[in-house]
């Protein structure tokens, strides 16, 4: 058993800079032992979270996370191997560990230059969720342009795709019609890229930001039907969420608040929850959820869910009076990014006259 004050000192002792590498040790056994070190102290970080007793004290914890420290440790390690193989396994650990950061940003950019032929990168490729921004659509565009290997090609499509597919849907259609024409043939990890391409296109072009919102028809929590579009002329926060998600649970505090000081607004939060009923009916007298919440049938593959193509969770969209998508968040974005999205769309609302023009 690892208890809280040895969780600390192995925390502590973990993020010690730098990480001791034997000389006689080749890349691939260094990049081992930086990841074991980096393992355990993970391990020590989630076991003080999980001992914390309040949400502040778990907030106090979070500049003790170590997935920072050890990106800037193989970024490191990876430069220092140079054209040794296990230099791209090393980088890649880099990027998952700080995909948003400069030190993600470097490792990509060492990636797409010295790399991209590297087997190593199928690690990358088929984790989830993908590295996004300028430096992240760079190397998955070296993949598509420079890579032997076929199917890492097709895989840097799709999440090129992806990462177009909400904010940029016209360059995601692009890349997608592209990828059909190109990798039609090729079998990716996650099943034909053919069939992958057709399924991300119904979303570039039913769900992507600037859409009309598809219907919702369900029953909530209490037994009573629900539409979608029996809300127009709100704006309206659909969060597909479940109790076996951490990150879910963790919005429940601003939830409450919101719905709270929207009460008086044009101004509809609605859950969808994955979770058995008895358990979403648990959660909800237990954390005093007083909006209303659907229920999907039980599970992350609910008809509304998978309709949705949801594949992240919490997911949200934010979807203003007029019944359009203008706002979707694949996790939580932070609450001030939220609430300046949220105030804009309810002023929008309260302007409106009353034909919704």
């Amino acid at each position: 058993m690892i208890t809280r004050k040895f969780a600390a000192g192995l925390l502590g002792a973990a993020l010690a800079l730098p990480w001791p590498m034997r000389a006689d040790e080749d890349g691939a056994a260094q990049v081992q032992a930086l990841l074991q070190a980096s393992q355990r102290a993970k391990q020590a970080y989630e076991t003080q979270i999980e001992a914390a007793k309040s949400a502040d004290a778990r907030a106090s914890l979070d500049a003790k996370d170590p997935d920072a420290a050890f990106a800037r440790q193989f970024l490191e390690l990876g430069k220092k191997l140079g054209a040794d193989p296990a230099a791209a396994e090393s980088l890649i650990y880099a990027v998952q560990g700080d995909s948003d950061g400069s030190t993600g940003r470097e490792a990509m950019e060492l990636l797409g230059r010295d790399h991209v032929n590297s087997p190593q990168l199928e690690m990358l490729l088929n984790s989830y969720p993908h590295p996004r921004g300028p430096a992240a659509e760079n190397l998955f565009r070296a993949i598509e342009e420079q890579s032997t290997n076929r199917v890492l090609r097709a895989q840097s499509m799709l999440i090129l795709a992806e990462s177009f597919k909400d904010y940029r849907p016209d360059e995601a259609e692009q890349v997608l019609r592209e990828l059909m024409e190109k990798y039609g043939d090729v079998d990716t990890p996650a099943g034909p890229a053919l069939d992958l391409a057709r399924k991300d296109l119904v979303f570039v072009q039913k769900l992507s930001v600037g859409r009309a919102a598809p219907e919702i028809s369900a029953g909530d929590l209490d037994g009573k039907g629900f539409k979608l579009s029996e809300l127009r002329g709100q704006v309206v926060l659909i969060v597909f969420c479940g109790e076996w998600c951490a990150p879910c649970r963790a919005l429940y505090p601003y939830e409450r608040s919101l719905a709270q000081r929207m009460q008086d607004k044009p101004f509809a939060l609605i859950s969808l929850s994955s979770d058995p009923k008895e358990t979403a009916l648990k959660a909800k007298q237990r954390e005093r959820l007083t909006w209303r919440i659907l229920w999907d049938g039980g599970s992350t593959h609910g008809p509304i869910t998978s309709e949705w193509q949801i594949q992240g969770w919490p997911n949200l969209y934010l979807i203003d009076s007029r019944g359009f998508i203008r706002e979707h968040w694949t996790g939580s974005p932070g609450t001030q990014v939220m609430d300046q999205a949220m105030h804009k769309l309810v002023k929008e609302a309260e302007g409106a006259k009353p034909d919704g023009r």
